[in-house]
């Protein structure tokens, strides 16, 4: 009974290609998101099953990113999490990435990993998990959330779980380009809990140098935990 989560950072935005910070700021793709995303849905498709389940942050430039993947099934809803949103920047959204933000307006990371621990207890372990129990069952699981936010949700998974395989440190703590993602396996122990497989470390095998966005300076957004405040 394999049940996996495939955990993606959305495509290519306006804010990304110019490096501007967006945290709440609910901005769209670009043409080149769109081109990422297809890939990526063509990719998926061809090398995965179809997903029992679609989680979406409250942002649109997520859902965006997730309409690209078929042939899913048009039926399947996109559910939407408020836990996976963005990280909230404060007022330096829509300021270039050299306007470092003031401590006193942005989001504390321990308010991220709070978030991010919700997701984990509310929605994986009482959603899914407990869920499949018993059912022999295989799930597949896309989750499609933001570049500041997945860094603190692969934190917390380490201090839940035990994770094993063969991504694990600075590479999934660090930067992931638009449409990056990551094949995460949930294996049920005998002695009871779960152990988490990686099976692929963050990566974009779909796309070519041609059709990845430019790496951000430390500091922006998708960059580690920086700037810490």
């Amino acid at each position: 009974m394999p049940i996996r989560l495939i955990l993606i950072r959305h495509a290519q935005t306006p804010h990304n290609a110019t490096s501007t910070w967006a945290g709440r700021t609910d901005s769209t793709l670009t043409a080149l998101g769109h081109t990422q995303a297809q890939h990526l849905g063509h990719y998926l498709s061809t090398h995965f099953p179809a997903p029992t389940r679609i989680f979406v942050s409250p942002l649109q430039r997520t859902h965006l990113t997730a309409s690209h993947i078929p042939p899913y099934p048009s039926s399947l809803p996109r559910e939407i999490v408020p836990e996976i949103k963005e990280r909230d920047f404060g007022p330096v959204d829509d300021t270039p990435h050299t306007v470092m933000p003031d401590p006193a307006g942005v989001e504390t990371m321990e308010s991220v990993e709070l978030r991010a621990d919700g997701f984990w207890e509310r929605w994986w372990e009482e959603g899914v998990l407990k869920g499949a129990e018993g059912k022999g069952e295989d799930q597949l699981v896309v989750a499609v959330s933001h570049g500041a936010f997945i860094p603190a949700l692969w934190k917390v998974m380490e201090r839940r779980w035990e994770v094993v395989g063969e991504a694990k440190g600075e590479d999934t703590m660090g930067r992931w380009r638009n449409t990056a993602f990551c094949v995460l396996r949930f294996e049920e122990k005998v002695e009871g809990g779960w152990r988490v497989m990686v099976e692929r470390n963050m990566g974009t095998p779909h796309l070519d140098a041609t059709m990845t966005t430019k790496q951000p300076v430390i500091g922006e957004e998708g960059a580690t935990y920086k700037p810490k405040v």
